[in-house]
Parts: structure tokens; C-alpha cells; sequence
């Protein structure tokens, strides 16, 4: 019973020592109890009421999904439903340096079997408090979805997969997908990039000083938005334009059509080279 005792006490101050730390640089991991059977790791990095911390994730295949924290704590959960197998070829880690936290999946287990990752799903959920200073989102074959977010700057990458924006605030906005779609919706920051090489780009309702939306194949849709200069580009893909206040814009197309309604400016330069 004494041995029981003191390792009980031992596991619990190693414990109350990791909340404590403020997220010193080294990996964890905690199993949450039955009942949140698919989140199967959790991380609390540290109280941020006080510092502003950077965060830096790399999802590798996994989904990132983002929302509001609601305890001003920067929380970290990751979800593996693939088989025994494939929980073993990923692991989750997170770590702080100086004032930036590290996080995302990593390849560790060995096979000699290829698995299709988009048959079953990685997910790590990202809960930010309001003061969160810049955040770097990047995945290869997964999505990024951000909701209700507050932030000093963001910066989205996803190769294949898509990104939505629902709700979000920050001074300064960048987006960028490969062969996936971005959505932006009910959008506020000063400046605002987005760019797709084979994907769509989707805008609405969104509030920006400098707004620079560009798409290689894909085709661009406005719809409500407000913006002191507006630089829309899409080379062979379609423009659509449904509601837009702004300044000065700049309209270049070189394959695609351009359809403008409802267009308020106060100086224009729009032209498409084979397009309608």
C-alpha cells in the first residue's frame, strides 16, 4: 500500500509540474479517459492571459481544425481512426520554444504497406485564446477549417487539401492551396491574400484594406465585400463579382469570363485577353 501511495503521489506531481511549466520544449502526450474514446491525445501548452504566444502546426495528412478557445488557454487534441496499424504510423507532438508553440503529426512506424490516408481520418483540433500572436497552419493532404478565430496574423497551406474561413479576425491574412478550394466567410483583417493554383476561391462578406485574391485555373466568386484596394486575378478560370465596394481595383483575366453586379469603385482597371 505505501509503494501504491507514493507512486500515485509521484504521477500526480509530475502532473501539476507540466501544467506548471508553461510548456517546456519537450513532447507530450496524455490519455484522456473512456469517454472521449476518438481524442485519444491532449495537450494544454499554457495559460496565455499574460504572454502572447506564436503557434506553428504541421498536419502532414491530418485535418486541422481551429476554434476559439473558452478557458484563455492554448489547447491541443489529436484524433487517429484509422486501425491499430495506422495509429502506430503517426505521432502526435507539441512543444514550446521561447514564446512559440510547436505541434503536428509525425511518420514513425515502419511498413511495407501503403495506406490511403483519406480512407480514414487525422484530425487535430486547435482551440486559440484571443490573444494568440502569429499562427502558421501547413498540411500536406488534409484540410484547414478556422472558426470563430482571433489573431495577430494567420498563414494557411494546404497542398491538396481545401480551407475554410468562417468568422475570423487578424490583421494580416494569408491563404494559400495547391489543388484544394478556399473559402472565406464573414472575414475582418487589413490585409487579406488568397491564392489557388487549380482550386476555387469562394468570398463573402468580408472587410479588408488591402484584399489580393489570385487563381492559376480556378475560378473566383465575390459576393459582399468591402475593400480600399481589391487585386482579383484569375488566369484562365472565371470571375464573378456580386457586391464590392472599393477604392481602386485591378481586374486581370487571360482565358476566363468576368461578370461584375453591383460594383461600387472609384477607379477600375479591368481586362480579360480571351475571355468574355
Amino acid at each position: 500500500d505505501t509503494e501504491e501511495k507514493r507512486e500515485v503521489s509521484e504521477n500526480k506531481e509530475s502532473k501539476d509540474e507540466f501544467e506548471n511549466s508553461q510548456g517546456q520544449s519537450s513532447d507530450h502526450k496524455e490519455t484522456v479517459n473512456d469517454e472521449k474514446t476518438l481524442k485519444e491525445e491532449t495537450s494544454n501548452i499554457a495559460d496565455t492571459s499574460q504572454n502572447r504566444l506564436n503557434l506553428v502546426v504541421d498536419g502532414i495528412c491530418a485535418d486541422l481544425i481551429v476554434e476559439k478557445s473558452t478557458n484563455g488557454k492554448l489547447n491541443l487534441f489529436y484524433e487517429n481512426n484509422g486501425n491499430e496499424r495506422q495509429k502506430q504510423l503517426y505521432e502526435f507532438y507539441s512543444y514550446k520554444e521561447e514564446n512559440t508553440v510547436y505541434a503536428g503529426i509525425r511518420r514513425v512506424g515502419k511498413t511495407v504497406f501503403l495506406f490511403n490516408t483519406k480512407l480514414y481520418t487525422i484530425r487535430i483540433y486547435i482551440e486559440i485564446p484571443d490573444n494568440t500572436g502569429e499562427v502558421n497552419l501547413r498540411t500536406a493532404s488534409g484540410d484547414i477549417k478556422l472558426t470563430n478565430v482571433n489573431g495577430e496574423s494567420i498563414t494557411a497551406n494546404a497542398a491538396s487539401g481545401d480551407i475554410l474561413l468562417d468568422r475570423v479576425n487578424t490583421s494580416d491574412l494569408r491563404i494559400k492551396a495547391s489543388s484544394g478550394d478556399i473559402n472565406l466567410d464573414e472575414v475582418n483583417s487589413n490585409r487579406v491574400r488568397a491564392e489557388s493554383s487549380s482550386g476555387d476561391i469562394e468570398v463573402n462578406n468580408l472587410e479588408a484594406k488591402f484584399l489580393s485574391l489570385r487563381s492559376s485555373s480556378g475560378d473566383i466568386v465575390i459576393r459582399n465585400i468591402k475593400a480600399d484596394v481589391a487585386d482579383c486575378s484569375p488566369l484562365s478560370g472565371d470571375l464573378e463579382i456580386d457586391g464590392m465596394i472599393t477604392s481602386e481595383c485591378k481586374i486581370r483575366s487571360t482565358s476566363g469570363d468576368i461578370k461584375i453586379c453591383d460594383f461600387t469603385m472609384n477607379n477600375a482597371d479591368v481586362s480579360s485577353i480571351s475571355g468574355d
